[in-house]
């Protein structure tokens, strides 16, 4: 069945998105190491599957606009016999994913599957262009966060209340890092996944897409993948690369350090010339915050009232520590662990919703790479502020 090579010069038997499978007609048991050649005795017989499964971001962009169709013709290629032509075809349901913001807040209650795609051979602008603004900020990240916060809730809960119930307390990527997930049925992970996006496509409730029996911190992975992805895919980011640009550049310039607020207060004035963009970050980064607060919650600030009712047994414990000097509050075991939830999550974050121009040095990568985790770092640590040493 192998067709003629492609322009990069990989032989294949069917395009990218196509998975074809063989197997015993008798115990469905799938041929070993099998990839383009069956060999049938008289009686034998095979099944053929055929998968189509689309998860290149440039692929999805093009089967929104109709610039490419789910179409192809599969050659069966018999030894001393004549071939054989199979076509095939695909009807591909409008996806959110692969969109721009400006697409994204402009699309209706009922979501992209309510709406009818672009005439094949017109301009392919995007659709519903030329409607009104529906939303302040894409409708999908509002239903992914919502949903992350409130399983996050559930999750903790659970965690103190149903026995057996726990989530990885020591990994500070925890839920959005993979390596970290709990779930490790990638079949059933795969299939909840589906239910998931189909719900997201169809404006639909995303918590109760989940079968009844899947627990709250393995729908909290699933929606936590699902958000990741979804940010990595929209076409100009959550910060477009002319505020980046901006945001580098200001960063660049700088003389000396601003504080912690009026550091969010700069980055909200850079945002502002793009409000749709700016409130999808504000959502994004206020959901982290919120979740980093459950997962880590910081020891309650010690107020002037009880300062002076606590101060004789608060020289006394400082009496008992090493050498007599007072243990830094930073060094406080829950202030560190959000510190470091606050980095990771902030590293995993930068890389989806920023879009830069291509930068050909390592060393400035680096930098780049620094400043984007300290822009979403000094949000994921907002409330901190209240509980530094004075």
């Amino acid at each position: 069945m192998k067709r003629p090579a492609s322009p990069e010069g990989n032989d294949r038997i069917c395009p990218e998105w196509l998975k074809v499978s063989f197997a015993a007609s008798n115990d469905d048991a799938e041929y070993e190491n099998l990839e383009t050649d069956v060999t049938l005795v008289p009686g034998d017989a095979v099944n053929v599957t055929l998968e189509i499964y689309v998860d290149e971001i440039t692929h999805v962009r093009a089967l929104n606009r109709t610039t490419m169709q789910l179409d192809d013709v599969l050659v069966l290629r018999v030894v001393e016999g004549r071939d054989h032509f199979i076509p095939i075809r695909g009807l591909w349901l409008q996806s959110c994913f692969g969109r721009s913001v400006d697409e994204l807040i402009r699309v209706p209650e009922g979501g992209v599957r309510a709406l009818r795609p672009p005439r094949q051979g017109s301009d392919n602008a995007p659709i519903n262009r030329g409607q009104e603004v529906c939303w302040s900020a894409p409708r999908e990240l509002f239903k992914l966060t919502e949903a992350v916060e409130l399983l996050i809730e559930r999750a903790v809960a659970d965690k103190d209340m149903i026995e057996n119930a726990s989530f990885p307390m020591n990994s500070n990527g925890w839920p959005f890092e993979e390596g970290s997930w709990i779930m490790s049925d990638r079949s059933v992970h795969e299939e909840q996944r589906s239910r998931l996006l189909e719900a997201l496509d169809n404006d639909r409730n995303l918590i109760e897409s989940f079968t009844p029996d899947t627990g709250a911190v393995e729908r909290l992975e699933i929606v936590a993948e699902v958000l990741l992805l979804f940010l990595s895919s929209i076409e100009d980011g959550i910060i477009t690369t002319q505020l980046w640009a901006k945001l580098e550049q200001d960063m660049a310039n700088r003389k000396q350090a601003l504080s912690p607020e009026d550091e969010r207060a700069w980055i909200l004035d850079v945002l502002s010339s793009a409000p749709n963009h700016n409130i999808s970050f504000v959502f994004l980064t206020s959901m982290l915050s919120k979740v980093a607060v459950e997962l880590a919650p910081l020891p309650r600030p010690v107020s002037t009232r009880e300062s002076g009712s606590s101060r004789s047994s608060m020289d006394h414990r400082r009496s008992l520590n090493f050498k007599g000097r007072s243990s830094p509050i930073g060094q406080d075991p829950m202030i560190s662990r959000r510190k470091a939830i606050a980095r990771r999550w902030s590293e995993i974050f930068a890389a989806v919703i920023f879009r830069t121009s291509p930068i050909a040095r390592e060393r400035d990568r680096r930098v780049a790479e620094d400043r984007k985790r300290q822009i979403l770092e000094v949000f994921l640590l907002g409330d901190m502020d209240n509980n530094s040493p004075g």
